[in-house]
Parts: structure tokens; C-alpha cells; sequence
């Protein structure tokens, strides 16, 4: 497996950003992962617009046969309340809401990807899948509740922030798999585990993706600095910190092996304040989406063993 080599800094719309020193190598990593479909980017694109039309919207998901019949069955289940049979797509989209049919068209797009075991990181088949999912539920949850006004993309920033994960585990080979294992022995965080080894963490490495995919800069920025947010002056990536956090409390609640970070208490303190978001109930938020997990057909299983 090749390593890392030329040093290098990145640019973010023109401007350069020293984010990873060795940029280009994951960008040609990157560049191997199958991209999201068009009808993902252009939701994620729609919906980053301020005045974005359900007629839009509508138009992208009629020209994708799958995803329309994917979000008709979605809005038709018995967990979107349905009193009546939905069998057209601009219904579908008003009773699901935009944020379920943002993360419905990327999971779709994703599907193979988040189903395939990640061995470098430890993960199972479907793992990658759970992590992203569940992430993406407690992110609606965190915009619900949060005073502070969160952006549209929290829910796909937090779907996609361990993403990188498919792009550093390239680099994974066995020697420097075993040196990141040691080192998470030790106490290190993941994160910080990936930067000594790799010289990049899995959030800067789908960050790049991001960039990849062209999809617009709130997912980068949420992706990129999930477990960093304070080096990042938008509030997207409190959220998707906060999310992440959620998530692996919901891990931990149902007995699963899936989440790779224990979120430090006065972190995820320090980061609800900044958005104005109420921890105190963290029990309730858990349950709260394991609920809504549980309710969505997204062919996964918090229980599975």
C-alpha cells in the first residue's frame, strides 16, 4: 500500500488552507470512490439555495425511477404517518420533509458503500451504514432543538462525516493498521490516532471528498471538522460533533460495537453551548433516536449481533 508522499497544502475556493500535509494523495484516493449519484448532488445543491422550489425538487426525484419509488415507499410506511396512500412524489417530499429526503437520496446513493465491511477500521458489514444513519437521525434532532439556527445541511454532514473513513483505510496496511491499533491502546482518540499515523484524520480526509464531489461548503466544513469543531467558525460542525456523540451513546445504549469515538463530557458541554442546545436530557435524545431509527426502513438493525 502506498503511503503518503509529497507534502503538499490544499485550496479551498482559491484560497490556500495547509488543512493536511499531504493532500493530493488522498484526493487521488478519493478520487477511486464511486461518487454520489447526480440526483444526490443536485438535492444537496437545491437545498443549500435559499430559495429552493418543491417543484425543483420534485423534478430531480421524477427523472430517478429509484429514488422516487424509494421515498413513495418511505412516505406510504407506517412511520411517516400516512393516513392515506401517497402516489405521487411532491406529496411524498412535503410529508417526509427535506432534511428525510436529503439523507434518504444519499443513502441510497451510498448504499453499497455503507453496507461493505471496513475491516481496517474495525467495522462489519452494515457498521458504516449504522454509524452514518443513526448520526443523521440524532442531526435532526440536534436542528430541531438547538436555539441557535442550524444550517440545512447538518443532517448530510452528519450522514457523510465518517466517509473518510473508505478513503484513509486505503492506506491502512497492515503495519500501520497495527501502529494506530497501539496507539489507540494507549488512550488516543481515533482522530488524533489517524494524524500521528497517517498525518490526516478520517473528518479532514472526507473533507476532501467533499471537495471531490463538489458539494457545497456548510457538508465540507461539517465533514471536515466533526471532531474539531472549534477549529471551525460555522456551527454546522458543533452539530455534527454533538450528533456524533448521540450516536455513539445510542451504540453503547443498544449493545453495539459500531462507534469508533467516546465523546469526552465537557467537550460535547462546551459545544452545546455554543449552539444553545440542551444536554441535559441526553437519555431523552438517545431514546428519542432509537425511536426514529426504528421507525424508518433503512434496511439496518441497531440490534443486529
Amino acid at each position: 500500500m502506498a503511503r503518503f508522499e509529497t507534502p503538499s497544502t490544499f485550496a479551498v475556493n482559491g484560497v490556500s488552507d495547509p488543512m493536511l500535509a499531504h493532500a493530493h494523495a488522498i484526493v487521488d484516493a478519493a478520487a477511486r470512490l464511486t461518487p454520489l449519484s447526480h440526483s444526490a448532488t443536485q438535492l444537496i445543491e437545491l437545498n443549500s439555495s435559499p430559495n429552493v422550489s418543491t417543484t425543483a425538487i420534485v423534478d430531480v426525484i421524477s427523472n430517478d425511477q429509484v429514488l422516487a419509488a424509494s421515498l413513495l415507499r418511505e412516505a406510504n410506511s407506517a412511520a411517516s404517518a400516512a393516513t392515506d396512500p401517497i402516489s405521487t412524489v411532491d406529496v411524498a417530499v412535503v410529508r417526509l420533509g427535506m432534511a428525510r429526503v436529503m439523507s434518504s437520496a444519499v443513502r441510497l446513493s451510498l448504499s453499497k458503500q455503507m453496507v461493505t465491511a471496513v475491516d481496517e477500521y474495525g467495522l462489519s458489514d452494515g457498521e458504516l451504514g449504522l454509524l452514518s444513519v443513526t448520526g443523521s437521525i440524532a442531526a435532526e434532532l440536534v436542528r430541531e432543538q438547538a436555539k441557535v439556527k442550524m444550517r440545512p445541511e447538518l443532517t448530510t454532514a452528519a450522514l457523510l462525516r465518517d466517509i473518510g473513513m473508505l478513503v484513509l483505510a486505503t492506506f491502512l496496511d497492515s503495519p500501520h493498521k497495527l501502529l494506530l491499533d497501539v496507539v489507540r491502546e494507549s488512550g488516543t482518540a481515533l482522530s488524533e490516532g489517524e494524524r500521528m499515523v497517517l498525518d490526516a484524520n478520517h473528518g479532514e480526509a472526507g473533507g476532501l471528498l467533499c471537495q471531490q464531489w463538489r458539494l457545497p461548503e456548510p457538508v465540507r466544513l461539517g465533514v471536515q471538522y466533526h471532531h474539531d469543531p472549534f477549529e471551525c467558525d460555522d456551527p454546522i460542525a458543533h452539530g455534527v460533533f454533538l450528533a456524533d456523540a448521540i450516536a455513539h451513546h445510542v451504540a453503547v445504549r443498544t449493545g453495539g460495537a459500531w462507534s469508533h469515538s467516546t465523546p469526552d463530557d465537557a467537550a460535547m458541554a462546551a459545544s452545546a453551548e455554543v449552539i444553545s442546545f440542551d444536554l441535559s436530557r441526553l437519555d431523552g435524545l438517545v431514546d428519542a433516536t432509537i425511536a426514529r431509527f426504528e421507525s424508518r426502513n433503512t434496511g439496518l438493525s441497531l440490534t443486529r449481533a
